[in-house]
């Protein structure tokens, strides 16, 4: 037997399937840090989107979790993982769930108000306008793959970037952090003297980096998919000497823990 549950929030017609060992949630709910579907689109609702997590909520933790789609290629797990590790599932009360939601200002979906105008230009020019592959559009925070643009993009790990730091040898290294604004104010926290501009701003936002073309860039997002995806923009817009922080901050915030 299948149970539908109505679990608007993400889009009005949302649903779950829950069956006895399982429960497939659409856009309504992803794995760990992909969170859930975006509340700020057409037909998205955060407060339907809370109500509809409170529903889940009270599901045995033994369903395995199947989402529509994952964009990292992580693994099925517990509906009791997720409640634990799902920024989503965290415990809120309505109105600071909304909160939570609204103050992320979410950026990548502007590439949706562009796509008449680059469309326009593209037909005059088809170089006129480039909008990077797969930016992401219906998941909360920006999960990419990390092949996403079939470029080899070089990495550098954590104990590199903070030797550089601990010794003085950024004067020639532009760290950008390609997070949105909201996420600087989290509990990974932030690299002193990076620049941010989220991964979906960064095309139309270049000339601002032009000035820095011959340093070193590194990139930084919360766990590397996004600033794979900033480093191999980068490198097809002319930049030579571009690196992944491996592990992004979550890496950086867990060696600060250890030291």
């Amino acid at each position: 037997p299948v149970k539908i549950m109505h679990t608007p929030g993400h889009t009005k017609d949302s649903m779950c399937l829950v069956f006895q060992d399982r429960i497939l949630t659409g856009d309504t709910l992803f794995l760990d840090e992909g969170g859930a579907g975006r509340t700020d689109l057409p037909g998205g609702d955060p407060g339907e989107h809370w109500e509809s997590i409170q529903k889940i909520m009270k599901l045995p933790d033994n369903l395995i979790v199947y989402p529509a789609h994952d964009y990292r290629g992580r693994e099925p797990s517990s509906l009791g993982e997720q409640k634990k590790r799902n920024p989503n599932l965290q415990p809120r009360t309505k109105e600071a769930y909304i909160k939570w939601l609204t103050d992320m200002k979410l950026g990548a979906a502007d590439w949706m108000k562009d796509v008449l105008s680059a469309n326009y230009a593209c037909a005059r020019n088809p170089k006129a306008a480039w909008i990077p592959v797969d930016a992401p559009a219906c998941e909360v925070k920006g999960t990419l793959p990390t092949n996403v643009n079939e470029q080899q993009v070089p990495t550098i790990p954590v104990s590199e970037v903070k030797r550089r730091i601990q010794s003085n040898q950024l004067n020639n290294t532009i760290i950008l952090d390609v997070r949105e604004p909201a996420e600087l104010k989290g509990e990974l926290g932030v690299i002193n003297g990076a620049l941010n501009i989220p991964v979906g701003q960064l095309t139309q936002r270049i000339i601002e980096l032009e000035k820095y073309k011959e340093k070193d860039f590194i990139t930084v997002c919360r766990s590397g998919g996004r600033a794979h995806t900033a480093a191999a923009i980068l490198l097809q817009l002319g930049f030579k000497k571009v690196f992944n922080m491996s592990g992004g901050m979550m890496a950086f915030h867990s060696a600060e823990k250890t030291k």
